[in-house]
């Protein structure tokens, strides 16, 4: 008897979670007849398409009412559309998994808990607001699941959920990045370019970004996931920029900025959103570059003075003075730069990519 493996994502974009599933779904040894993968048909990581696609319904909006009306329509969408295939296949003698990448597409789990053999979450995240809302897809959650995947410690010390097993799978690095084997220190040193990658949300600290270059002599580089037109509208809120500061939305070469900076930066504001791996600064210590990273989550189970700095992003003082430590310090650098690289080698995509498939495997073989 064949299993089916259903995967589903509510918005596919160029953000961690869709990046992270795409891994997991490259990882799989099932055959691609056996897989389905359900998402929006958004451009981004998850259009690199392996599986049967199976897009639904979901736009976004600015409205807020708008937004809730357009998730709950697409959740609707979902629901049938998963149900109608996981009954299909229940005719057709096969045993089927669902797994959910996300809490939001709450749809997958309610269809999944009715037609489906075993239900698995796959949770990144832990800000979600408005409160209700996490409430409620917890709650379908602990109503559906029949196991449930953290990508760190600390996301499962603050959002595990009891009576069912909770796992955890650290996050690896992209499939396709090409992470290079030498790296020319010096240069990196000379430029002494300092990296941000993030999004325009206001808990990203895009603001703070702006004011730590004004703050620093460093050429600040910043990949935004964002539209042209929005990053237009941004700096529209600015009568003037840092000029050291270059924003660009979306680039295709980011590999590029990383193996050309000396530094990377994660500025999430701890009291309004909580980074619960912290991909971006992997990717930039595997380019051998040191990381400044918030005091709190997962990315502290990777990041310590070894290779960086936990430094909150309003403490602008802070962050300034450990940048221009940096600039002076050349021996300090080196080690840092060199103890990050060895670092990342912890989180290869070969051993996330082994993990997962193995642990899928198992959830497989005990249906």
């Amino acid at each position: 008897m064949r299993t089916k493996v259903f995967y589903v994502h509510l918005f596919n974009d160029f953000s961690g979670s869709p990046r992270v599933l795409q891994d997991a779904i490259e990882a799989s040894d099932l055959p691609a007849e056996d897989s389905y993968l359900l998402c929006s048909q958004h451009e981004g990581f998850l259009s690199k398409k392996h599986v049967n696609f199976v897009p639904y319904y979901y736009s976004r909006a600015n409205n807020k009412i708008l937004v809730l009306f357009f998730f709950l329509l697409s959740q609707l969408h979902l629901f049938f559309k998963l149900s109608f295939l996981l009954l299909k296949n229940k005719r057709e003698g096969h045993k089927t998994m669902v797994l959910v990448n996300t809490l939001m597409p709450f749809g997958a789990g309610v269809a999944g808990k009715l037609f489906a053999n075993k239900v698995i979450y796959y949770v990144h995240e832990t800000a979600l607001s408005p409160r209700a809302l996490k409430s409620f897809l917890r709650g379908i959650v602990a109503i559906c699941a029949d196991k449930v995947m953290f990508v760190s410690n600390y996301l499962k010390s603050v959002e595990g959920f009891k009576g069912m097993p909770n796992k955890v799978l650290h996050n690896g690095l992209r499939s396709d990045f090409t992470v290079p084997q030498k790296i020319d220190f010096e240069f990196k040193y000379e430029r002494k370019q300092v990296f941000f990658a993030g999004s325009l949300k206001t808990y990203k600290g895009v603001y703070e970004l702006v004011s730590l270059a004004d703050a620093i002599k460093n050429p600040v580089k910043a990949a935004i996931n964002c539209s042209e037109n929005e990053l237009e509208q941004f700096k529209e809120k600015f009568s003037t920029l840092p000029k050291n500061l270059e924003l660009i939305a979306r680039p295709k070469n980011i590999e590029q900025y990383y193996y050309d900076s000396f530094l990377v930066l994660n500025l999430s504001k701890k009291d309004e959103w909580i980074e619960t791996f912290g991909l971006s600064l992997l990717e930039g210590m595997s380019f051998g570059c040191p990381a400044i990273a918030p005091l709190i989550g997962g990315q502290t189970e990777f990041i310590d003075e070894k290779c960086g700095r936990l430094i909150d992003s309003q403490n602008l003082e802070g962050l300034s003075n450990f940048i221009n430590e940096l600039n002076v310090n050349k021996s300090f650098w080196l080690e840092l730069a060199h103890t990050a690289k060895k670092r990342s080698l912890e989180f290869s995509t070969t051993k996330y990519q082994s993990d997962f498939k193995a642990y899928l495997r198992a959830e497989i073989d005990q249906i």
